[in-house]
């Protein structure tokens, strides 16, 4: 029986020249193997430009990406109220509650 296996790296892709411009891709690949098959997904991180014998980084930022983990938390924190009100109210209702009651009085 195989484990499943992890595989975290930064791949660089084809270079592309135009000119005296060489242009090379970046992404952040996740490789993960189990028995039976795997899935490999790529997330590009930044573009390297060569130019004049100096190399420039220049970062990839994923707005879509950010914005679906913030939705995401946003989603979760309201799940979290949800529970903990709907909790709240259900022993607020039951008649479970310390100190005295109004039925302490008859």
């Amino acid at each position: 029986m195989r484990r499943l296996k992890l595989e975290r790296s930064i791949v660089s892709g084809t270079p592309t020249s135009v000119r005296d411009v060489r242009i090379i891709p970046q992404s952040r690949t996740l490789v993960v193997r189990f028995s039976g098959g795997g899935l490999v997904w790529n997330r590009p991180t930044a573009v390297l430009v060569e130019r004049n014998g100096q190399t420039r980084r220049i970062p990839i930022y994923d707005l879509t990406r950010l914005l679906q983990i913030g939705l995401f938390g946003i989603a979760f924190a309201v799940v979290v109220a949800w529970a903990a009100t709907s909790t709240w109210r259900k022993e607020r209702h039951s008649g479970r509650h310390y100190g005295r009651s109004h039925y302490d009085d008859e």
